[in-house]
Order: structure tokens, then sequence, then C-alpha cells
């Protein structure tokens, strides 16, 4: 079996699929691309991660490049798993408020696409979209000014 690891993230009612030791090009939209992965020896399924931004805006994070991502602890869960240091700061960059008038049938994903993750690997940009990274309606939240409406809130979980 070929040490490989293929991730079909699906979308408009196509499944994910997780393939070990091969590809399907049939489930891809386009050739696949290869980063290697970092200290295998370790036994975690790990590349290496240059840059990172929320919503357009970058994080002063990764910029060493000495950050990993895990691919293993993305699968299968609905929240995107982010480093503690900067959970909160990932978190501020993609909250949005909710217009007036609107309440929890508001779309988040819908209306607020600029929100997303973006990830530098290996001179691969891996964007996460507003609709893997905003839950789709929004919630009851308290602002700083101590006043309460609706937010559209980013599923974002520290690790």
């Amino acid at each position: 079996m070929s040490r490989l690891i293929s991730i079909y993230l699906g979308a408009d009612g196509h499944e994910s699929t997780v393939m070990l030791g091969g590809f399907n090009l049939s489930l891809a939209l386009e050739a696949p691309k290869w980063l290697p992965v970092v200290n295998p020896g370790d036994g975690y399924w790990q590349v290496s991660m240059q840059s990172l931004s929320t919503g357009g805006i970058p994080i002063d994070f990764c910029n060493d490049g000495m950050c990993r991502a895990g691919l293993a602890e993305a699968l299968g869960s609905e929240y995107v798993g982010v480093p503690t240091e900067v959970f909160a700061e990932m978190r501020n960059n993609l909250i949005r408020v909710v217009p007036a008038g609107h309440g929890k049938t508001f779309d988040c994903p819908g209306h607020y696409k600029a929100a997303a993750i973006d990830m530098v690997m290996g001179g691969l940009t891996v964007s996460l979209p507003t609709r893997e990274t905003m839950f789709e309606t929004p919630s009851s939240f308290t602002f700083t000014n101590g006043t309460e409406g609706f937010a559209c809130i980013p599923k974002l979980h520290p690790m």
C-alpha cells in the first residue's frame, strides 16, 4: 500500500471521503496537490504551515514556518480546531453582527462569504469557506458594550 492519505471534502450533497493508500481522481475537481508529512516518526499526519489568516486578516502566529496543521484532528468534526494561543483573535476576526431587523433565521454563511480561514502550507493555499467555518444561524450574543443582539459565530474550538 502506498503511504498516502487522500481527503475529499464533500459539498452540495456529496459525501466526504478519506482514503488510505491512494486516491480517486473521479472525486476530485482538479489534479491532486501533495504536501510532505512533517516528522512522520511522531505518528501524526501533520504538514508545515507558513501563514494563517481569518476573514482576510493575517494572524501573526505561523510566520516562522514552525506551525503544524494536523490532518487527523480535522476529520469528522463540526468545529475547526485552532491553537489556544490565537483562539480569541481568530474568533473575534470571524464574529459578524446580524443586521438590525434580522433574527434567528438569518443566513450567516450566505450573507458573510468573506469570513473564511486561509492557510498556506507548502506553497499551497487551503481555504475553509464560510459555510465550513460559521454556524448557519445566529446566536444570541452580548456585545462588549453590554448590549444584546444576534451574531454569526464561527465554528472554532481551542486546542
